[in-house]
């Protein structure tokens, strides 16, 4: 046998074996994308913290900012809206500035300062986050996060017996708490829903109200673009007062649209309550939306990076 077909031979004989080979890796490569790590979490169920009244799941990042911007303007329409006021426009119901800071990647601290709606203003409030489950893609199916604050006025007191803003027997009726349950999960990459159990304690209330309120908000998020989403939630008040109905309470409700700008997410909103605070909201909303009483406002998120991890 010459030196060529020896060569030729050779040549044969390797390049079946490289063949083989890398039919052996693609086969474990299409193995591999069939059957994913179930424990891949999914993100980016919503785009930030808040929907327009209802926390969300996310929530910033270890040594992460968000600062924040909300304001809910006076009633488009409806008793003492329309072109008196220019339409909600020319009075602010209520505006708060908040900063949450992530202390790890499951846990993030805020504090914030509102004008505060309805009897209570000039409130201050701290607030804690944390991620018990993430929704995995192929694991557990939902996203599970504590929420709860406080929120604590530095109103004057009006030293009148039985007035809701008269503190002098005691600063403790200065403060208001919430907690919440947040459990979440995203459908598709489209569309994302949000229910949240909540409780609501106030330390001083009118005649005839509950110190103790009950609800449950429901929430969604629907993408229409890579940067634009519709979103809407809505609380549902389960031990409703006799005071809340003598005064024709209404369930807070709201729809936006969410777009992001680079770092920026902006919310332009319609909703029917004119606190922000869940203490306020949830059981002070009072305006039937159903007969035009419904404000115009917005929210707006900055992220900044303030430690990067090594």
């Amino acid at each position: 046998m010459s030196i060529f077909k020896l060569i030729f031979l050779g040549g044969l004989a390797l390049s079946t074996m490289n063949l083989m080979a890398q039919d052996d890796d693609l086969s474990k490569l299409v193995e591999a994308a069939a059957t994913p790590d179930s424990d891949v979490p999914v993100i980016a169920s919503f785009k930030t913290t808040r929907l327009i009244n209802l926390s969300t799941i996310e929530q910033v990042k270890r040594g992460e900012l968000d600062f924040r911007i909300a304001h809910r303007f006076d009633k488009i329409a409806g008793s003492g809206g329309g072109t008196t006021n220019f339409f909600g426009l020319e009075n602010v119901s209520d505006i708060r500035f908040s900063f949450d800071y992530g202390i790890m990647d499951r846990w993030a601290i805020g504090i914030g300062r509102s004008k505060g709606a309805y009897e209570l203003r000039e409130l201050w409030d701290i607030n804690s986050k944390f991620k018990v489950m993430m929704q995995e893609k192929n694991g557990f199916p939902l996203a599970i996060s504590i929420n709860g604050g406080l929120t604590y006025t530095t109103m004057t007191s009006s030293g009148n017996a039985g007035d809701i803003v008269n503190f002098n027997k005691t600063a403790a009726h200065r403060f208001n708490y919430f907690g919440q349950v947040l459990i979440a999960r995203k459908l598709n990459e489209m569309f994302s829903i949000i229910v949240s159990p909540t409780i609501v304690h106030r330390n001083l209330v009118d005649f005839g109200d509950n110190n103790t309120h009950f609800a449950v908000g429901i929430g969604a998020r629907a993408k229409i673009s890579k940067r634009a989403a519709i979103i809407v939630d809505y609380y549902q008040l389960i031990n409703k007062s006799s005071y809340q109905s003598s005064r024709n309470y209404t369930p807070p409700i709201g729809l936006g649209f969410e777009l992001e700008t680079g770092g920026h997410v902006f919310h332009i909103i319609l909703s029917n309550n004119g606190g922000m605070m869940e203490s306020q909201f949830i059981p002070k909303t009072n305006e039937d939306p159903f007969a035009g009483n419904f404000r115009l406002g917005f929210n707006i998120s900055r992220v900044f990076t303030i430690l990067k991890d090594k």
